[in-house]
């Protein structure tokens, strides 16, 4: 491994444009990684997990949350070091959402970006048209969402899905909110099938209060299959929204599921019923393994928007989609959590604790009892 270049782009702008041209890279805040024609880019987020400070703070400094250095960098030097970059087609055809074109503020491109960083080549199949799935391709991927109404794959489509599977493809499906993929019998096949409704929870509001929701926090994660196994639950918190529950059964494996308050709304009023028992519920589920076809469910499509692709999650969708596209990779755990720094506080901020502790609490407290000692008399 050689350090070819570190450049400060602050300090030398001349020298970043030079390099952008040697190298052909328009991002910086990145490590770029380089074999022959091979090349990956790390980001921070890659990196480590950083906390910044919140409007209480505002005198306190950034702090690094959770470091993986090692590992990220590890597998990026894999991912440029082992074998020819691998294909990855998103269907198009059905109504999903072209990463060409964003449509209505939804967009793809951050996903695209990252699947480009790590060395893929991306593009995209109209499976109506065609009627088959490229023989390059390493892993199809259905977006069940976009523009307008998705109509689901019709049997076109779906005879090209079962095709390239029986011949050792994998599959990346994220489903519509209610609607068919056109998937459901090769799901089934698979072990796993697509229920219907969302998930909900009680979630907090502003002033302490809470209201159902469907948007939630999932933490449980598979402490033993390659996606998962590096990642500690203690520290994941991946930020789901509208998700679909799974049905898992033999021969595939739920990765990630919701905690135990969480049950399954099966109407568009978000109000849990008599007849809705709480409970843990399937998010995303895995099937194959070595050796044979690979496929992968997510409950929802908007994890591929850029809104929704941040954090935990992110590293969830790009550990499957590594998982799903390569025989050998290196999935990158949690990492270690840090010491965080201690919080500092502004001036205004410490002068209101100041005077609370030392004028408000004592003069409520003076208050309280003369007002304890008059009602005590008069009602004596």
């Amino acid at each position: 491994v050689t350090i070819r270049e570190i450049v400060d782009i602050g300090r030398d702008p001349a020298h970043w444009k030079d390099v952008q041209e040697r190298f052909g890279i328009d991002q910086h805040n990145k490590i770029h990684l380089f074999s022959g024609e091979k090349r990956s880019a790390i980001s921070l987020d890659d990196l480590a997990d950083f906390r910044f400070p919140s409007p209480m703070e505002p005198a306190g400094r950034g702090s690094i949350v959770r470091e993986r250095v090692p590992e990220a960098i590890l597998a990026g030097l894999r991912r440029v070091s082992i074998g020819c970059p691998e294909t990855i087609l998103f269907s198009q055809g059905s109504g999903e959402l072209s990463l060409e074109e964003p449509w209505g503020g939804f967009s793809m491109r951050q996903l695209e970006r990252d699947l480009k960083d790590r060395g893929y080549q991306v593009g995209t199949v109209d499976l109506p048209t065609m009627g088959e799935v490229p023989e390059e391709c390493s892993l199809l991927v259905v977006v069940g969402g976009g523009i307008g109404a998705f109509s689901g794959l019709g049997e076109t489509a779906t005879w090209a899905v079962d095709s390239y599977l029986k011949e050792g493809g994998s599959l990346l499906l994220l489903l519509p909110g209610q609607t068919s993929s056109g998937l459901e019998s090769t799901l089934a096949e698979h072990g796993i099938v697509a229920d219907e409704g969302r998930v909900a929870v009680l979630g907090p509001v502003p002033g302490g209060a809470t209201m159902e929701t469907t948007a939630l926090i999932a933490r449980r994660v598979s402490d033993t299959h390659p996606i998962t196994r590096g990642i500690s639950a203690r520290n994941f918190k991946a930020r789901l929204r509208d998700f679909r529950p799974l049905i898992v059964s033999e021969g595939a494996t739920t990765i990630l599921a919701s905690d135990p308050e969480c049950w399954i709304e099966r109407d568009f009023a978000i109000r849990r019923d008599a007849d809705e028992s709480q409970e843990i519920v399937p998010l995303v589920a895995v099937s194959g393994g070595e050796g044979e076809s690979r496929i992968a469910v997510f409950g929802s499509w908007n994890v591929a928007l850029d809104r929704f692709h941040s954090g935990d999650l992110r590293r969830l969708t790009l550990g499957t989609i590594d998982w799903l596209a390569t025989e050998d990779s290196l999935l990158a755990g949690t990492g270690r959590s840090m010491n965080r720094d201690r919080i500092l506080l502004s001036a205004p901020v410490r002068r209101a604790f100041f005077w609370t502790s030392i004028g408000v609490i004592p003069f409520c407290s003076l208050l309280a009892g003369v007002f304890t000692m008059w009602w005590r008399r008069r009602t004596g």
